[in-house]
């Protein structure tokens, strides 16, 4: 089994840096959660438009009473840059079991939440604005209050 190690995120960043310097790319922030958990939907779910402030609150809610869901602070950017470069799948070859079971882990709990707390899958068109519904978000038409 392979460890993560300083090479390997070596190898990660120029392989993104090379990446992005031949599409064209000026910058990549890697400072935010925000940033992480954009480009972890946008990847699953495909391109789609959020304010920035309802995403802000809908990942203060999500991590509200698990701050152990993020990747922490070097896993969470190779993780990102992995994810900015097309190489998700060799990055999460490269990480040891508990590092790749963290990533997943991660993966679908954010999923899970984004489809129940937005209105992401009720949308008309795929042009219309993400909202973020708030923390007591129901979607069952069922459901009697």
């Amino acid at each position: 089994m392979r460890q993560f190690t300083r090479r390997t995120a070596l190898i990660l960043a120029a392989v993104g840096s090379g990446t992005l310097i031949a599409s064209g790319g000026t910058a990549l922030v890697l400072t935010s959660d925000l940033g992480l958990v954009r480009r972890t939907l946008e990847h699953h779910l495909g391109p789609f438009s959020i304010d920035d402030e309802q995403l802000g609150d809908f990942i203060g809610d999500v991590t509200g009473a698990r701050n152990w869901l993020f990747p922490g602070t070097k896993l969470g950017k190779v993780y990102e840059l992995a994810l900015a470069s097309g190489g998700r799948e060799a990055g999460l070859g490269m990480l040891s079991q508990e590092d790749r079971e963290h990533v997943l882990t991660f993966e679908r709990l954010l999923l899970g939440e984004f489809f129940v707390k937005t209105n992401f899958a009720l949308r008309n068109h795929q042009a219309e604005t993400v909202v973020y519904m708030g923390s007591s978000a129901c979607q069952n038409p069922f459901a009697i209050f």
